[in-house]
């Protein structure tokens, strides 16, 4: 039985990937004679039940198959780095699984699983528990000094697509962005990365960037910033009383 892959797949478990121009399903290689004009079908040798499953009432390859099937087609690094990063942080799969999984299927796909393992090599080791050391490193400083809590990873719809902020106070337009967590910066990562700063800007959001280090080394300074910012915005907003 045939399932929908990579990209098509990666759309329904809801991850940062570009839309394909048609379906791609993936089917046994026994059943390589079926052909549809509105579909990419993809014959492979090496399925297996732990491969598909159900979601959202479609079959799909699993998040784990979806993130290796997806690094084998035409797709950025850093598309492919940025949704397996979304997986991990989602609990859809897990670094142990994929590069199980990859390295059992590396002989017979020669791009995907050996590009997923580079990523994964890449990648901070403890990627898994970076959300919830966060949270805790900015919310200890935070509570400390009685400001009320950001709401962490924060979505927002800009022209270019969804940004999620590592923290925000999206009443008053105020990011938090905490760097050295999880993707190794290269020239492209940066790049993309002053593209969405600029369409968060362009939405007068104002985004106050720091690193891990800024908020062991520094946390008094770090929430003062933060404490500072977020006064002069709630005050900017509070109708004087007549």
């Amino acid at each position: 039985m045939g399932a929908l892959r990579d990209c098509t797949a990666a759309r329904i478990w809801d991850l940062p990937v570009p839309a394909p121009l048609l379906p791609q399903i993936l089917i046994p290689r026994s059943r390589r004679g079926i052909k549809l004009d509105v579909a990419e079908i993809h014959t492979t040798t090496h399925t297996a039940q732990q491969d598909a499953t159900i979601e959202s009432d479609t079959r799909v390859t699993t998040a784990t198959r979806t993130l290796i099937e997806l690094a084998g087609d035409k797709v950025a690094d850093e598309i492919v780095a940025e949704a397996t990063v979304t997986a991990l942080r989602r609990g859809l799969t897990s670094v142990a699984r994929l590069r199980s999984r990859s390295t059992q299927l590396k002989r017979a796909h020669s791009q995907g699983p050996t590009k997923l393992l580079h990523i994964l090599d890449m990648l901070d080791p403890d990627i898994g528990r970076h959300e919830s050391i966060l949270e805790d490193d900015l919310a200890q400083p935070l509570r400390s000094s009685g400001l009320a809590m950001p709401v962490f990873q924060f979505p927002i719809r800009t022209s270019g697509g969804w940004a999620r902020l590592d923290a925000a106070y999206p009443d008053f337009k105020i990011g938090i962005e905490v760097d050295g967590y999880v993707w190794h910066s290269t020239p492209a990562q940066l790049a993309r990365d002053r593209v969405r700063k600029n369409r968060l800007s362009l939405l007068d959001w104002t985004i106050l960037n720091y690193t891990h280090l800024d908020l062991q080394s520094r946390p008094d300074e770090v929430t003062t910033e933060i404490e500072s910012l977020y006064r002069s915005r709630r005050g900017a907003l509070t109708v004087p009383s007549t």
